[in-house]
């Protein structure tokens, strides 16, 4: 094996402090936060509780909301890298729907989570921003997406608020559910089974709102149709004398 220059050496072990000094300060702050709630804890407690400075707690998290949602509860991956990372052929939908774990890895630590986030009114109002955050970011995805945004590239903002929506609703209803004291594998199961049901509402509902009349192609792109629906939808829907049926 070749020999590792010291000079190569030294931005790994920084990193790696750093990554340790952010994982003590979010576990310090996770634990007074189970203990206390949100909103009775301070940053100087943090700090104290973790062994750093204040200061060294602010330049890893400017709000103290942050320290809460370094790995937001019950979410397995962020909105916009989901999307911009699928595979081949996969739907935006679906691989929104991926967003939410098939089981519940740590039942306890998840109820404890829901109880600090259903205390909390700056939790639940940050929490808002952050969702209003990643639809931003989905729709940039979008926009620069041939199969979605291609075709309709003004509406990127509105895709991504449609298929982001029903995403946001089952997590906070999971974690309201769960912090009501319903089993989190329950609240979770209910909750992937709304979300499906959303998806293919959804999945529904685009065509009947193209079908209002075609905005045109955007930006020498070809007009909307079948494709575009299904990239965002899922699987291709069709007009039928009832309605919108599926193929």
């Amino acid at each position: 094996m070749w020999p590792v220059a010291s000079g190569e050496r030294v931005p790994a072990l920084r990193e790696r402090k750093k990554a340790e000094t952010r994982r003590v300060i979010v576990a310090a702050a996770r634990r007074l936060f189970g203990e206390r709630g949100f909103d009775a804890v301070t940053v100087v407690e943090i700090a104290e509780a973790a062994e750093v400075s204040a200061k060294t707690v602010f330049n890893y998290f400017p709000a103290k909301e942050q320290l809460f949602y370094d790995e937001a509860p019950l979410l397995t991956g962020v909105p916009a890298e989901a999307v911009g990372s699928r595979a081949a052929g996969e739907s935006v939908a679906g691989a929104l729907r991926a967003l939410l774990p098939a089981v519940v890895a740590d039942p306890a630590g998840l109820a404890e989570q829901a109880r600090v986030y259903h205390g909390s009114p700056a939790l639940r109002a940050y929490g808002r921003e952050v969702f209003a955050g990643q639809e931003r970011a989905l729709a940039g995805v979008l926009a620069r997406d041939r199969g979605v945004g291609g075709a309709w590239a003004g509406s990127s903002g509105i895709v991504a608020a449609v298929v982001l929506s029903p995403v946001r609703e089952v997590w906070e209803t999971v974690l309201t559910r769960t912090a009501g004291g319903m089993p989190p594998e329950e609240a979770l199961d209910q909750g992937i089974r709304d979300l499906d049901a959303a998806l293919v509402a959804l999945g529904q509902g685009f065509p009947a709102l193209l079908s209002r009349g075609d905005p045109g192609p955007a930006r020498g792109e070809a007009a909307v149709g079948p494709a575009w629906v299904e990239a965002v939808a899922g699987p291709a829907w069709v007009e039928g004398e009832a309605g919108p049926v599926r193929e």
